[in-house]
C-alpha cells in the first residue's frame, strides 16, 4: 500500500510539473504573438509615415517646378548677376584670408609638386613606350 501511495505521488508530482511546463509554454507563445503582433504594427506606421513622407515631397518638388516656371526669364539673368556678386564676394573672401607661405612650406609645396609632375610624366611615357612596343612602331 505504501507502494501505491509513493506512486500515486509522484503520478501527482509529474502532473503538476507537466501542467506548470505547458503553461510556461503558453506563456512564452502568448508573448512572442504579442511581439510579433507590436512589430508588424511599428512596420505598418513606418510605411504609412513613408509614404506619407513621399506624398509630402512630391508636392514639393511639383511646387518648386511651378515656381521656377513662374519666374521666367528676367529672373535668370538677375539671378547669374547675383551668382556673379557671390562669387566675387568669395573671392575677396579667400584672398583676406590667405597668407604668404614661409620658406619651409613653400619649399614642401614645391617638392611635392615636382614630384606629382614626375610620376604623371613617367607614366605618360610609360604607357607610349608599351603602345609603341605593341604596336612595332
Amino acid at each position: 500500500m505504501s507502494t501505491q501511495l509513493g506512486e500515486e505521488k509522484e503520478m501527482q508530482y509529474d502532473d503538476e510539473n507537466n501542467q506548470e511546463t505547458e503553461s510556461a509554454e503558453q506563456q512564452e507563445d502568448s508573448q512572442n504573438q504579442h511581439k510579433h503582433q507590436q512589430q508588424t504594427h511599428s512596420h505598418q506606421q513606418h510605411t504609412n509615415q513613408q509614404t506619407h513622407l513621399n506624398a509630402q515631397q512630391a508636392r514639393y518638388k511639383q511646387h518648386l517646378q511651378e515656381k521656377a516656371q513662374q519666374q521666367g526669364s528676367s529672373e535668370q539673368k538677375e539671378s547669374n548677376l547675383t551668382k556673379f556678386k557671390s562669387f566675387i564676394k568669395e573671392c575677396v573672401r579667400v584672398l583676406r584670408i590667405t597668407k604668404k607661405p614661409t620658406g619651409v612650406e613653400f619649399k614642401t609645396i614645391v617638392k611635392v609638386s615636382g614630384i606629382g609632375m614626375l610620376l604623371i610624366g613617367l607614366l605618360g611615357f610609360l604607357i607610349q613606350m608599351i603602345k609603341q612596343i605593341l604596336t612595332g612602331f
